[in-house]
């Protein structure tokens, strides 16, 4: 959501990124047949305000390269190991790491030997040998390799089951901002966040809610995927509002909507939409477009803007979906998530 912060084997932290996507796949008639599972809840607690999470990834995510001067010469060790950005390192020489500094600490000890990596990549388990060099510069041994260990940011909540404290929001993955890969969740928090001011968006140009984070814990998260994050707010921490039915895909239609969110310190409001148009299932987070009509919400973000993922839209009375993307030649229009492709994916990752 916010720009993205890396540092050489330290600690780092990755702000909220979306990932805007243009192409739009036509709903056959057929598609929208399939009714809600039963075991999902028939009623949710609408959520609109935000929130702040702080995750730390399984393992450390490859961001970029960089070269070593050393005597003889500049290297760069990670970029002769066969490293890619997006890599997942796992362990080096056997050893799990837990953060950055756990392999700068290796890779300083080395003496310039060779270091065996193991690492994911797109799902596939590896092994790469990475030799560090001399820094002429520094003085020590270096990798050559920035890496990321965190992430952190704000969005919108979607919704909190009243009788389990199960929440989901985002309604799109948390992802790493220089691979575009969904970033690899071992543990998070969810926390308060406040909100600064809004920069609208324009066309070419999306806007966003300008935030931070606050200290106040509220949860932990589960789970990090393509429909969103996922967890559970502590007792004392879920919402009082109150419940509304959840509604099924093949109740939502083309027509009038609207919007919970919180756009300015007035807290979180309801505001005016029209759901355009039904789009492909291929997509789990890119089920149908939303249009702005609200002037109120026009005049304070220019439509949607980043910051509002996952926000709950309702329509007859009942919790249909979230906004989980703008559309960057037209900020009035973004794509939405149906709620069930949401409470599916919390109820499986339960």
């Amino acid at each position: 959501m916010i720009k993205s912060v890396g540092k050489r084997l330290s600690f780092s932290a990755a702000i909220l990124c979306l990932i805007f996507l243009f192409t739009l796949t036509l709903l056959s008639p057929s598609a929208l047949a399939a009714p809600a599972a039963s075991s999902l809840p028939r009623e949710v607690i609408p959520g609109g305000e935000l929130f702040g999470i702080r995750m730390e990834s399984r393992g450390l995510i490859v961001t970029d390269f960089g070269e070593v001067s050393t005597p003889k010469g500049k290297r760069s060790p990670a970029g002769e190991a066969g490293l890619e950005k997006g890599d997942l390192i796992l362990a080096a020489d056997g050893i799990p790491l837990e953060g950055a500094a756990s392999l700068a600490k290796i890779v300083s000890k080395s003496g310039g030997r060779p270091i065996l990596l193991s690492l994911e990549r797109e799902g596939k388990h590896l092994e790469l040998s990475l030799t560090p060099a001399l820094s002429a510069d520094a003085g020590g041994w270096k990798a050559g390799l920035w890496v990321r260990d965190g992430a952190a940011g704000i969005g919108t909540v979607t919704f909190t089951v009243p009788e389990s404290g199960a929440f989901g929001g985002l309604g799109h993955p948390v992802c790493d901002p220089e691979s575009g890969r969904i970033f690899p969740l071992k543990e998070g928090l969810i926390c308060t966040a406040g909100l600064d001011r809004i920069q609208k968006g324009e066309a070419g140009k999306p806007g966003e809610i300008v935030g931070f984070l606050g200290r106040d814990i509220l949860g932990k998260l589960r789970d990090n995927g393509p429909c969103g994050v996922f967890g559970n707010f502590t007792p004392g921490h879920q919402s009082g509002a109150k419940p509304v039915p959840v509604g099924e895909k093949t109740e939502l239609c083309c027509g009038k909507a609207t919007v919970l969110c919180t756009v300015d310190l007035q807290g979180k409001k309801e505001y005016e939409i029209e759901i355009e148009e039904l789009l492909g299932l291929d997509k789990p987070n890119k089920n149908f477009i939303v249009h702005v009509t609200s002037p109120e919400l026009l005049e304070k973000t220019g439509g949607i803007v980043q910051g509002m993922s996952g926000s709950p839209i309702l329509q007859n009375g009942k919790l249909i979906g979230a906004v989980t993307h703008v559309l960057v030649d037209d900020p009035t229009r973004g794509y939405g998530i149906f709620i069930e492709n949401m409470l599916k994916a919390a109820e499986k990752n339960k």
